[in-house]
C-alpha cells in the first residue's frame, strides 16, 4: 500500500527553520511509524518536493543539505520521498484512463494528493499544519467526461503525526488483507508486506499452494501480519506476549515424544533443521502458524502454516 503526500499541508510556510526542522522530522517519524505498522509501499511525492517551501528561505532542497540535521533523517526521507511517479503523473494517468477530468477539494482547495488518496483509497501524510490535524478528511471529488458531471463527497484517512496512525492498525490491516488474493501473491508481497518474518521452505510450499478460497486463508494474512508486527515492536519480554493473535507453546508430553517432535522440526534456509513448538491459534478448521522467535536478531522464522499438528491425544 502506497502513501500520498498532501503538498496542500505545505501550503502556507512555518515562520522560520527552527520550526521548519521540526515540522519534517515529525513528518519524518510519521513515515517510519507507517513502516512499522506494515505500510511499505512507497511515498507519492510530487515531482517538486525539494522545492516546496517550508519556511520563508528554507526549502525542503535547503534541509536536505542542512548540516544541522541528522543524516539519518535526511537518508531516510530522501530514499522515501523522491522516485517516481509523481503526484502530477499518476493524476494525469488516473484521468486518461477514465476519459474524464478531475478534481478533488478539501474546504475550498484542490490538491493532487488529496485526488489520489480518494480515488484510490490510500493514506494521505500530511505536515502538521493546523488545519490538517483530523484523522479523517471529508472531501469533495468531481469527475468530468463527455456523459455527465459526478460529485461525490467521501473520507480521506489522514496522518498528521506519528501517534494519529496507531489508531488506524486495523485499518491497515484490513487493506492488506484485501490486497493479497492468494498463497502465490502473499510469497511476492512478502519482501514489502512481511519484512521482518522469514519463511522456511516448508511455509513457502504450503503458502504456495493456497488459491486464497480456503476458509483459513484470511485469517492465515491477519495471523503473519500481527506476527511481523509484533517483531518490528520487539524490544523486550517475550515475543508471543504481545503478538495480538492467540498463541502457545507445545506441551511437555508433545516435545518429549520423538515422532510428535519430528512432526514440528522444520529445515530452515540455513540448512539447519529447528523445532518450532510456538504456534498461533486459527479458529477455523483448527490452523495453525508455526514460528521461532529470534530474540538476537529480532526476527521471527515460520516454520508451518496449516492444519493442526498431531498430538497425544491424535496422532493421525
Amino acid at each position: 500500500m502506497e502513501m500520498i503526500f498532501n503538498e496542500l499541508s505545505l501550503d502556507r510556510p512555518l515562520p522560520d527553520s527552527y520550526e521548519a526542522r521540526d515540522k519534517i522530522a515529525d513528518f519524518v517519524r510519521t513515515m517510519a511509524m507507517a513502516r512499522i505498522l506494515g505500510v511499505l509501499g512507497p511515498l507519492r511525492t510530487p515531482s517538486n518536493f525539494c522545492a516546496l517551501e517550508l519556511a520563508p528561505g528554507y526549502s525542503i532542497g535547503a534541509w536536505f543539505v542542512d548540516e544541522t540535521v541528522e543524516r539519518e533523517l535526511k537518508g531516510r526521507l530522501r530514499s522515501e520521498a523522491t522516485k517516481a511517479p509523481y503526484l502530477e503523473d499518476m493524476f494525469a494517468d488516473f484521468e486518461a484512463a477514465n476519459d474524464a477530468l478531475a478534481e478533488v477539494r478539501h474546504d475550498g482547495e484542490a490538491g493532487l494528493g488529496l485526488g489520489l488518496a480518494a480515488f484510490r483509497d490510500l493514506p494521505l501524510l500530511s505536515f502538521a499544519a493546523e488545519r490538517w490535524q483530523e484523522t479523517r478528511l471529508t472531501v469533495e471529488t468531481l469527475i468530468l467526461t463527455d456523459e455527465e458531471e459526478a460529485v461525490e463527497t467521501q473520507d480521506v484517512v489522514n496522518w498528521p503525526g506519528p501517534g494519529a496512525i496507531d489508531r488506524f492498525r486495523g485499518w491497515i490491516d484490513d487493506r492488506q488483507r484485501s490486497e493479497i488474493a492468494d498463497g502465490p501473491s502473499l510469497l511476492v508481497q512478502a519482501p514489502d508486506v512481511l519484512p521482518h518474518l522469514d519463511l522456511m521452505p516448508a511455509c513457502r510450499e504450503q503458502l504456495g499452494a493456497l488459491t486464497g478460497n480456503e476458509q483459513p486463508f484470511r485469517e492465515v494474512v491477519r495471523h503473519l501480519l500481527a506476527l511481523n508486527r509484533r517483531a518490528a515492536d520487539w524490544t523486550d519480554g517475550t515475543f508471543e506476549a504481545g503478538c495480538g493473535v492467540p498463541c502457545s507453546d507445545e506441551s511437555e508430553t508433545v516435545l518429549s515424544n520423538a515422532k510428535l517432535r519430528r512432526a514440528r522440526t522444520f529445515l530452515c534456509d540455513d540448512g539447519e533443521a529447528q523445532v518450532f513448538s510456538w504456534h498461533s491459534k486459527i479458529n477455523i478448521q483448527a490452523w495453525r502458524v508455526h514460528f521461532l522467535a529470534d530474540p538476537a536478531s529480532r526476527r521471527v522464522r515460520i516454520g508451518y502454516v496449516g492444519r493442526h499438528l498431531p498430538t497425544a491425544n491424535d496422532r493421525t
